[in-house]
C-alpha cells in the first residue's frame, strides 16, 4: 500500500471522527429541575420543530439539529419537558458550521431523571441568531436521533385555544392549512399539541404562520423556518 494511499485514509477517519464528536455549547447550561407538580400550565404560545415525535426512542446526552444553508452565528436550545418540571437554556458557536446535520453535547447535572423519558416528553426547540438577544424565529428541525430523510416535520406548541399551521404559497396564490393534533397519553404542560406537516408542500416561497382560532376572530403568528 502506497504512502499517499495511507495519507488518505487516516485524513478521511480524521474527518469521519470530528463529525461523530458533539459540539459543546458556549458556556454551561442554565437548566432547573422541579420536583414538585404544582406547576401552572402556561398559556404563552411557543413553538418549535422536530422530527420523530412518533418514535418512542429514549433521550441521550447528545441530539442533533439540521443547519440551512443560510449564514448565521449561533444556535439557540430551549430543551423542556412537556410535563414542566424541567427546562433547559444554552447556544452554540456555529459560524464556521456547514449546512445538513450537526451533533450537539447536552450536559444536564439531571441525566439521571431524564433518560427514562422519550422525545415526545422532552421537546428541543432551536432557533438561529447572529447575536446573543436574537429573536426566537428563525426556527430549526431538532431531533434526538440522527436526521436522514424525512418527509414530515412536526412543529411543537402550546396553545390554549385550537391551532393548525397554515402554508401559504404566494407564486401559486394556494394555502394549505394542518390541524393541530393534541398530545394523549402523557401531561402537556410546556406543550400540549403538534402538527404534523409535509416537508413537500413547503418550498422556499411559502410563508408558514401558526393559526390559532377563537370563536369569532383568530391570531396568526409567522414562523421561519430554516429547512
Amino acid at each position: 500500500m502506497s504512502k499517499l494511499l495511507i495519507f488518505s485514509l487516516l485524513i478521511n477517519c480524521l474527518l469521519l471522527t470530528a463529525q461523530t464528536v458533539p459540539v459543546e455549547p458556549r458556556s454551561p447550561i442554565d437548566e432547573v429541575w422541579r420536583k414538585d407538580m404544582n406547576i401552572p400550565v402556561s398559556g404563552e404560545i411557543r413553538t418549535g420543530l422536530v422530527f420523530d415525535i412518533e418514535e418512542d426512542n429514549l433521550v441521550k446526552d447528545f441530539f442533533y439539529v439540521n443547519l440551512p444553508k443560510e449564514k448565521f452565528e449561533l444556535l439557540f436550545v430551549e430543551i423542556t419537558s412537556n410535563d414542566g418540571r424541567y427546562n433547559a437554556s444554552l447556544s452554540f458557536d456555529i459560524k464556521n458550521k456547514p449546512p445538513g446535520q450537526l451533533k450537539l453535547k447536552w450536559s444536564t447535572e439531571f441525566y439521571s431523571d431524564l433518560k427514562t423519558f422519550n422525545c415526545k416528553e422532552l421537546t428541543i426547540l432551536s432557533w438561529l441568531g447572529n447575536t446573543d438577544d436574537s429573536e426566537r424565529k428563525d426556527f430549526v428541525v431538532s431531533n434526538w436521533s440522527s436526521i436522514s430523510s424525512e418527509e414530515f416535520i412536526y412543529v411543537i406548541i402550546n396553545s390554549e385555544q385550537q391551532a393548525s399551521i397554515n402554508v401559504y404559497n404566494p407564486i401559486t396564490n394556494t394555502s394549505l392549512d394542518f390541524k393541530c393534533e393534541i398530545f394523549t397519553n402523557q401531561p402537556h404542560v410546556s406543550f400540549d399539541s403538534y402538527c404534523k406537516v409535509p416537508l413537500n408542500v413547503i418550498t422556499k416561497d411559502s410563508k408558514v404562520s401558526l393559526i390559532q382560532r377563537g370563536r369569532r376572530s383568530f391570531n396568526r403568528y409567522p414562523m421561519n423556518l430554516k429547512l
